[in-house]
C-alpha cells in the first residue's frame, strides 16, 4: 500500500507538471486562428470590403467574371451577399486609405491589390496589430508572356531586350524602388495565461492528493482493526525471568 500511495503521488505530479508545461506553451505559442479559403472567409463575421476601382464593379455585375475559376462556388456566393448589401443601402467598396483603417479597427476583410495595401499597411499598423493580421489570395499566380503574332521578327527582340534589363539589374531595381514588401509579424504574440486553461491539472492534482488520503486512512484503519483482534502471546518462563 506505501507503494501503490508513491506511485499515485508521483504520477500525479508528473502528470501536473506535464500539463502545466503544454498548457503554458500552448498558449504562448499557439498561432492566430487563420483563414485559409474563401469558404472559411464567407463564414466568418467578417464584413467583406472591396478596393473601389474598374475590375472590382466588373466582377459584381458581370456573372461569368471570377477572380479564380477554381473558387467561382464561393465567388458566387459573395456576389450575392454583396448585391444583397448594396440593395440594403451599405457600402462594399471604399478607397485604400479607408479599407485598412477598417481593417485595423476589425470586423473587415478589405479586397486590394497586394502592393498598394501593404504600402498602407506598413505605416498605419504596430507589430501587436501585424500579427492579428491575415491574407487571403485571391488571384492565382500567372506568368506574364508579351504578346506578340506569329512567327514575328519581334520576338527575339523583345527575348533579347528582356534578358539585357536582367543581367544590367534594371528589373531589380525598378521591383525594390517599386514593390512594397510584405508586412509580417516580428514574433508570436502570447495570449493570455487564465486559470480556467490549466483547471484540469489542479484537478488530477487534487483528486490524486484525496485518492491517497483515502488509501492512508484505509490502511490506518486496517490496521487498528488487526492489531485489537490480535491475542498477546504468553511468555515464557525464560523470557520472565531474562526480563526480570
Amino acid at each position: 500500500r506505501k507503494v501503490t500511495i508513491l506511485v499515485t503521488g508521483l504520477a500525479c505530479l508528473l502528470l501536473y507538471n506535464y500539463y502545466t508545461s503544454s498548457v503554458v506553451s500552448w498558449l504562448l505559442n499557439g498561432p492566430p486562428p487563420s483563414i485559409n479559403s474563401l469558404w472559411e472567409l464567407l463564414d466568418s463575421p467578417l464584413t467583406p470590403v472591396f478596393e473601389n476601382v474598374g475590375y472590382t464593379y466588373s466582377w459584381l455585375q458581370l456573372p461569368d467574371y471570377y477572380f479564380n475559376r477554381k473558387a467561382a462556388k464561393a465567388e458566387d456566393e459573395l456576389k450575392r451577399r454583396l448585391n444583397n448589401m448594396i440593395k440594403k443601402g451599405k457600402t462594399v467598396d471604399a478607397s485604400i486609405n479607408v479599407g485598412i483603417e477598417l481593417v485595423r479597427r476589425g470586423g473587415y476583410a478589405y479586397h486590394a491589390e497586394t502592393n498598394a495595401a501593404n504600402e498602407r499597411i506598413s505605416r498605419t499598423f504596430d507589430q501587436r496589430e501585424l500579427c492579428d493580421l491575415d491574407s487571403l489570395l485571391s488571384f492565382e499566380h500567372i506568368l506574364l508572356y508579351p504578346c506578340v503574332q506569329k512567327n514575328s521578327p519581334y520576338k527575339e527582340f523583345f527575348s533579347w531586350s528582356l534578358a539585357r534589363l536582367l543581367e544590367r539589374g534594371v528589373l531589380n531595381c525598378v521591383h525594390e524602388r517599386t514593390w512594397t514588401r510584405e508586412m509580417k509579424c516580428g514574433g508570436s504574440t502570447p495570449r493570455a495565461l487564465a486559470l480556467g486553461g490549466a483547471a484540469p491539472a489542479f484537478i488530477v492534482l487534487a483528486a490524486g492528493v484525496i485518492l491517497g488520503l483515502l488509501i492512508m486512512l484505509v490502511e490506518r484503519v486496517w490496521w487498528n482493526c488487526t492489531t485489537k483482534n490480535k491475542k498477546p502471546i504468553p511468555k515464557t518462563p525464560n523470557e520472565e525471568f531474562n526480563t526480570l
